[in-house]
């Protein structure tokens, strides 16, 4: 993990194909094995999180459509964080710190916790915080 991670910035996009409106449930989260250390977002509850040292950094919450394909893009670096889900508008928030991390979840939250139903199709991780424009057109 340490060989590919970035501590202080980074971007995720996944894509995914399931009925997400329905049920919750976590694509990828990175962590320190707690909740106090994390970030992640969460289909079916339409968020995006990031919570350092227990506190939380930042909360979105993006629009998703009735089912199907889901595409969402997050950016972190202390305080300049960023979501956009299937091309929309991207969300932003200019105020918190960034999670040391040691971990990645692929296909739930923490540990296993939220397990999807469903398919990933993509997920990519880069260790720079990548433009609004950028995960903008990372979803579209």
């Amino acid at each position: 993990f340490a060989g590919f991670y970035n501590q202080s910035e980074g971007t995720v996009v996944y894509a995914i194909n399931t009925d997400h409106n329905t049920n919750s449930y976590a694509v990828a989260a990175f962590s320190d094995g707690t909740s106090n250390n994390t970030w992640y977002s969460v289909a079916g509850q339409n968020e995006g999180t990031v919570i350092a040292a227990g506190v939380i950094s930042c909360e979105f919450t993006v629009a998703l459509p009735a089912a199907g394909s889901l595409k969402i893009a997050m950016s972190i670096e202390a305080n300049d964080f960023s979501i956009s889900s299937n091309g929309g508008a991207v969300l932003t928030d200019s105020s918190g710190a960034v999670p040391v991390v040691s971990q990645l979840d692929i296909g739930s939250y923490i540990n296993g916790v939220i397990p999807i139903n469903g398919c990933i199709s993509r997920l990519t991780y880069w260790p720079t915080r990548l433009s609004n424009d950028e995960i903008q057109s990372l979803t579209a």
